[in-house]
């Protein structure tokens, strides 16, 4: 994975991908450096 600044990566990965069954489309954040949360979200389109 490219690094944007070339400092390494960040506490957070920020990804998105849809459901192969209904498309809905999901936000994951996971907290990666210390394990300690982050965030999975429904990603609302109009």
């Amino acid at each position: 994975m490219p690094m944007a600044d070339g400092d390494g990566q960040g506490d957070f990965v920020n990804t998105y991908f849809s459901c192969p069954a209904c498309g809905q489309w999901f936000n994951l954040r996971p907290e990666i450096y210390h394990c300690s949360g982050g965030a999975f979200d429904a990603v609302w389109v109009d």
